[in-house]
């Protein structure tokens, strides 16, 4: 099944100039025959124009979508690893029945694949005004969503009425004004800080301790370090100074005191770095392990 003419851009077979395969049903039969490289992946029911997942993978494809078809078509809800998605997915499943996926190959590095997934679900964000259902750890109302597999705790339905915070819907997408220059103090719409150096202690020192975003960047230079995330910002960036602090970074951060669960900060977070690779091709040059960073 594929998309109808009319359908939304994301589920186009050339969405953000990818090359997307055609939607086949999830099953473990289908996703053997998916392609056999890294890349990315959406997921939808059979009867929506809706995302449910964005997801992309260094290895096989196929593998990916193997250990995800294997999840959603177990009989009672997978643990949130291998993959963690896969909760949401098979409640979505038990609910509504089939799920689709499409794949684009992509030969990004790690870090970049990463940052394209991002700016993938940023720009389905800025379309519909909401995430993909099973992103950023959520779970659809009326589920409990299943713990990781050491913890052994399986999901289940709730009683009616009941829902757990996981479903909880996140914020509006960021907005992409003055988008092109990574290091204003209006990037993305928000209201950043001036720069700060990292090793300057007492200046870190006032920082609020509630929530926000912050990034990080080396002098002279035109991308970014490092994007993040905190409930606390203060602390987070004491620690950054006190562990990077001989790099000559800086950093500006805003406080976003609404950023009150992580889901909600992750979406947030998860935006910049997308609109990050909008504008600059690639992840912050520490982002997702490029060079070892220490929070």
């Amino acid at each position: 099944m594929g998309p109808e003419k009319n359908d939304p851009g994301y589920l186009t077979s050339n969405w953000c100039q990818l090359n997307w395969g055609e939607w086949f049903t999830l099953s473990k039969n289908a996703a053997s025959k998916a392609p056999r490289e890294a890349g990315l992946y959406r997921v939808k029911r059979a009867d929506s124009n809706q995302l449910d997942y964005i997801g992309e993978t260094g290895r096989p494809i196929k593998s990916r979508l193997m250990e995800l078809a294997r999840g959603i078509e177990a009989s009672e809800m997978p643990f949130r690893d291998p993959h963690t998605a896969a909760p949401c997915l098979w409640a979505i499943n038990q609910e509504y029945g089939d799920i689709e996926v499409s794949c684009a190959v992509s030969n990004l590095n790690s870090p970049d694949r990463k940052a394209l997934e991002r700016y993938l679900i940023w720009e389905y964000r800025l379309e519909t005004g909401s995430s993909p259902t099973a992103n950023f750890g959520r779970v659809i109302k009326g589920w409990r969503m299943s713990s990781y597999r050491k913890d052994g705790m399986r999901g289940k339905r709730l009683l009616i009425g009941e829902n757990e915070a996981h479903s909880d819907l996140g914020l509006p997408p960021t907005t992409p004004n003055n988008i092109e220059d990574v290091l204003g103090q209006n990037w993305v719409g928000q209201n950043w800080t001036d720069s700060i150096h990292l090793q300057k202690l007492p200046i870190i020192d006032n920082a609020p301790s509630s929530a926000g975003l912050y990034r990080i960047w080396k002098q002279n230079a035109d991308i970014l370090w490092y994007i993040g995330e905190s409930k606390n910002l203060k602390t987070r960036l004491l620690n950054h100074a006190q562990n990077h602090r001989n790099l000559g970074l800086l950093c500006s951060y805003t406080p976003r005191p609404e950023l009150d669960s992580l889901h909600k900060r992750q979406e947030a977070e998860s935006d910049l770095i997308g609109a990050h690779f909008k504008v600059c091709g690639c992840a912050p040059e520490a982002q997702y392990g490029r060079q070892t960073i220490q929070r």
